[in-house]
């Protein structure tokens, strides 16, 4: 797919700036800038002073124009305030008018050309004429430099538009330090709150943006954001502008609930101010679609899509590179729905027009050559495919380097087409030489978690790991997974605990930083000559190429840091006791050939990784439709509000023969299986798959090997919140008002009583309880800030819990609600104190030191997508803040049976329980207690329900819903029997 970013080509009359002197403040200077611009008569005499200082300007009547030109200012200081964007605008007509006094006549003749130059400069740009653009914009440049001076405005308007040339040209080198230049010109000369600033800011993120260094784009995009609201107001082309690329960097970065509404509201206002036949607007429909179609949904894309096509070719012609990038993702969104006949001639038209009107050196051309290629593989005609592949790479290593992602995915892509037409050997081969690139594109793609969202379909290490599983490669088809598992988690912990880099890394990053900065210095030097010789242009090719080599080695080092956190195979098999085993799936699933691979692994405290393929229940053993969809059924039956223990069975028992049975002659022995939950088989609970083993969920190999290093908690005390009040008068009715949920709805729960009361019988002195109002956010607060947090040994939240796979972290804890600000202020630097306590909150500011942490409310292991590193949200948000282990539960979980089993898991954990000699350890103590609860008969509930609840006091809550009885069964049945009662809750961390 092609996104469109609208990068700022500056319009108008060439004008200087001068730094606006310092005046008083005013009451007017109080009003925001947008809302202070002329109005009706004054706007009309301020065009007519323009007009008139022009007609001064053409005659050579200089002291008269610069009369004018001060009568302007003056005009507009009192209107608007001396510290208005376009005072500074007339204060640069003025000095435009005092530097063309001083002219000769030939330089001033040459000068007034400029602006008609630069308008036609525009329209070439703007038309797709790219060459015949850069011709003129090096001739206006060289009267700018000449005239006014290298840090003239002019000269500096200039500078950005030929920077955006050169990024058009994919010349991005030359482009990054021209507009770095620029930023610091427009601060210098206009100030942080002249639109040209702002302007200067969406320029660097969308270069930023592609050189596929997302990270680094966005604060740029955020500033610009900022300074526009102040200075144009939110109903302006420019604020539209970077919503639209805001937008589009989010959705590239799979962040799509943030992504839609800046990409609505950017349409939006394109609609309003510049009408539907613009292109903007028409960028802005193009963008939509691209994002419907990231999220799967072509009925929303493809309407988009012909619309905005239409409108390019209406408005631009077919011979433009913007009707290009239209066709192409028509094309891709035709060829994901399966109508490949209307693919082809799309792709085909696309690729030959960016081929005549950008040139064969081009990244948008490469990208016609992939996608191009992508069609070709997706119906068979492989061979077509390989050679346009193989064209895409080395363009795009040519042109973007080594260490951007376009590279990468060219490369995986390559890979798994080798893979698809059974040349082993040479897929290994592509996709080893891949995971090189793959380290370092992900490093300056996005910071911390965020390199976990969006990036399943470009990591290269599943794929690595089954076709050296297929090649018998088995230690190095581990070690290649393990690469791929909980890394955003692990880059997490080495930011805050900072890098370990040997002196040998050190002296390296230090000659590579040395010797980037005189490069710069000499690149710019040239770019800033305002005429070139031979020699020169030479000399600024090879500079260029020397700056991207050392910023592939600087990019090779960061990612062989990154890489050398992940243990070795001997440290992670050291970490595994014998007896134990832990368990990885690998799906690869391409439309190359209909590759479909996948396969179980096992590793144990001796021996070579076991590599097992499963087999489909299609022909030969082959993979069906229904095969692939098995864990997302059974994970949404898990969840449904009223599940069928029929269905659950059904689909268990076929997930069971897919995933468990094919391994279990390699599990003889085994009691405890170390499952790492990620990819297709995030979210699912393996105990319902088999009650064989005792289940531990860990992130990650390294996750166990590390946890030696990790301080065990020394303390004895438990943290408990319980029976918080909620007051929300418009709590969801469900269909069975006797259910009590720990999720959605916020009813009382009293059941969260019988919990912590039970804890504090269990830890006694031990134990400090909170409920009712003091249940709160505000307590938790004042913990983390006296340091009292990071002294539990154990911290217990019993409340609703609303899950969220949208947005990475937003997963939330309900606690009461009863004294809240009814305006709660969001400070810098602290947690938002709205009564709910977010996984972001805990990630952002908590410390612990604390042995468990246990969420017994709902959906509190769900959250985002994160490819190897799972679901993100409070699991990861725990153990980054220094929790051991975390308990969690998959899917909405009922109060009384939560009570009853959690009762049994702290007496378990503590050696407390009547027959049990000494404490067991966390895993084992949370799965004996799933067993137990789902054997319970209903006598049996009935009277160990009675014991917990004793002395429950909900006196102070007479109000509230009263403790409830059990679900309604005879008196041997197992009333906690169905799954959704015993299976939510899972251990992730340290299972011992």
């Amino acid at each position: 797919m092609n996104r469109t970013f609208i990068l700022s080509i500056f319009f108008g009359t060439l004008t200087h700036s001068l730094i606006a002197e310092d005046s008083k403040k005013t009451e007017l200077a109080k009003q925001p800038m947008y809302e202070r611009i002329l109005k009706e008569e004054d706007a009309k005499k301020a065009a007519e002073l323009v007009e008139r200082i022009g007609k001064h300007e053409n005659a050579k009547e200089w002291d008269a124009a610069k009369k004018l030109a001060q009568v302007l200012i003056d005009m507009r200081v009192e209107k608007q305030g001396a510290d208005h964007y376009e005072v500074t605008d007339a204060r640069q007509r003025l000095l435009k008018v005092e530097i063309q006094a001083q002219l000769s006549p030939e330089d001033w003749q040459q000068l007034s050309q400029t602006n008609e130059k630069h308008r036609q400069f525009v329209v070439l740009f703007r038309g797709g004429e790219i060459s015949k653009a850069a011709q003129l914009g090096e001739q206006i440049l060289i009267t700018c430099k000449k005239l006014l001076g290298e840090n003239h405005s002019d000269t500096t308007t200039i500078m950005n538009n030929l920077a955006l040339l050169y990024l058009s040209m994919g010349e991005t080198a030359k482009a990054e330090l021209i507009y770095l230049q620029t930023r610091e010109s427009y601060k210098k000369i206009l100030g942080e709150y002249h639109p040209n600033y702002a302007r200067s800011l969406i320029n660097l993120g969308g270069l930023y943006y592609a050189m596929g260094e997302y990270c680094k784009a966005e604060p740029f995009f955020l500033q610009a954001r900022d300074f526009l609201i102040k200075s144009l107001g939110e109903n302006h082309s420019d604020f539209a502008q970077v919503l639209n690329n805001l937008g589009q960097l989010y959705e590239t970065k799979g962040e799509y609930s943030k992504a839609e509404p800046h990409l609505q509201k950017a349409r939006d206002i394109w609609k309003k101010v510049l009408g539907e036949s613009h292109p903007y607007y028409a960028t802005s429909l193009n963008n939509l679609a691209l994002l419907y179609t990231s999220m799967g949904e072509p009925a929303k894309a493809e309407p988009l899509y012909l619309q905005a096509g239409d409108v390019y070719k209406r408005l631009l012609g077919e011979n433009h590179p913007y009707y290009a990038t239209s066709l192409s993702n028509l094309a891709s969104l035709y060829k994901s729905m399966g109508e490949l006949a209307k693919s082809e001639p799309l792709y085909l038209k696309s690729k030959d027009l960016r081929k005549k009107l950008l040139g064969e050196n081009h990244p948008d051309y490469a990208t016609g050559l992939n996608n191009l290629a992508s069609y070709y593989a997706s119906v068979g005609e492989l061979a077509k495919a390989e050679q346009l592949y193989l064209q895409a790479r080395d363009l795009y290593k040519k042109i973007l380097g080594e260490n951007h992602i376009n590279y990468t995915s060219s490369l995986n892509n390559l890979g798994l087409l080798y893979f698809s037409m059974g040349a082993h050997v040479k897929a290994e081969q592509t996709l080893r030489e891949c995971t090189r690139s793959y380290e370092m594109s992900r490093l300056i793609r996005a910071t911390g978690f965020q390199r976990a969202i969006g990036n399943e379909g470009d990591s290269p290490f599943d794929s690595l790991a089954v076709i050296s599983a297929r090649l018998g490669m088995d230690q190095t088809a581990y070690e290649a997974l393990e690469r791929d598992l909980a890394r955003a988690y692990l880059d997490v912990q080495v930011s805050r605990r900072g890098q370990t880099m040997t002196v040998a890394q050190q002296a390296l990053q230090s000659r590579i930083r040395e010797a980037l900065s005189p490069i710069d210095k000499s690149i710019l030097v040239l770019l800033n000559r305002t005429k070139l010789t031979v020699e020169e242009s030479r000399d600024l090719d090879l500079q260029i190429k020397k700056r991207q080599n050392l910023n592939v080695e600087l990019a090779e080092l960061a990612a062989e840091l990154s890489t050398q956190e992940v243990s070795n195979f001997a440290e992670i098999q050291t970490a595994i006791p014998h007896g134990n085993a832990m368990l990885l799936w690998v799906d690869v699933q391409t439309n190359f050939g209909a590759l479909q691979e996948h396969w179980a692994c096992v590793l144990k405290a001796s021996g070579e990784p076991l590599w097992v393929p499963l087999p489909g229940t299609g022909p030969d053993g082959k993979w069906t439709k229904e095969d692939s969809l098995l864990p997302s059924q059974l994970r949404r039956e898990l969840a449904a509000e009223e599940p069928s223990q029929t269905t659950i069975e059904s689909l268990a028992k076929k997930l069971y023969a897919q995933r468990i049975a094919p391994v279990l002659k390699h599990l003889n022995g085994v009691k405890t299986l170390y499952v790492v939950g990620v990819n297709e088989m995030a979210g699912i609970p393996v105990s319902v798959l088999t009650d064989q083993f005792t289940i531990s969920y860990v992130p990650s190999g390294t996750f166990l090997a590390r946890l030696k290093d990790l301080p065990k908690s020394t303390g004895t005390r438990v943290l408990a919140l319980g029976d918080a009040i909620y007051s929300d008068p418009n709590a969801a009715r469900r269909k069975n008002e006797d259910e009590l949920l720990r999720g959605k709805g916020w009813k009382d729960l009293p059941g969260t009583r019988v919990e912590t009361n039970r804890l504090k019988q269990l830890f006694g002195e031990n134990a400090q309880v909170f409920t009712d109002g003091n249940a709160s956010e505000r307590t938790l607060e004042s913990l983390r800030k006296s340091g009292e947090l990071s002294k539990y040994r154990y911290l217990h939240f019993a409340a609703h819990g609303e899950g969220n796979s949208v947005q990475a972290f937003e997963s939330a804890l309900i606690l009461s609600q009863d004294k809240l600000s009814k305006e709660p202020i969001l400070k810098a630097g602290e947690p938002f104190l709205n009564g709910q306590l977010s996984a972001r909150e805990v990630l952002d500011y908590w410390k612990l030191n604390a042995e468990l942490v246990t969420l017994s409310a709902c959906e509190t292991a769900f959250g985002k997508s994160g490819g190897g590193d799972g679901m993100l949200g409070f699991a990861q948000a725990f153990l980054t803040a220094g929790a051991r282990s975390v308990c969690l539960s998959l899917w909405q979980v009922d109060d009384i049976a939560t009570a009853l089993l959690m009762s049994r898991f702290y007496e378990n954990l503590l050696g407390k329980r009547e027959g049990l000699s000494i404490p067991m350890g966390k895993a084992a103590a949370l799965d004996e207690a799933k067993r137990w609860l789902r054997e319970l008969t209903k006598v049996q509930a009935d009277k160990l329900y009675a014991q917990v609840s004793k002395d429950v006091d909900r006196r102070s809550r007479a109000a509230g819903v009263k403790v409830k009885e059990l679900p309604k069964v005879e008196k041997n049945e197992k009333p906690f029997a169905h799954p959704k009662y015993w299976a939510a809750f899972i251990l992730i961390g340290d299972p011992d």
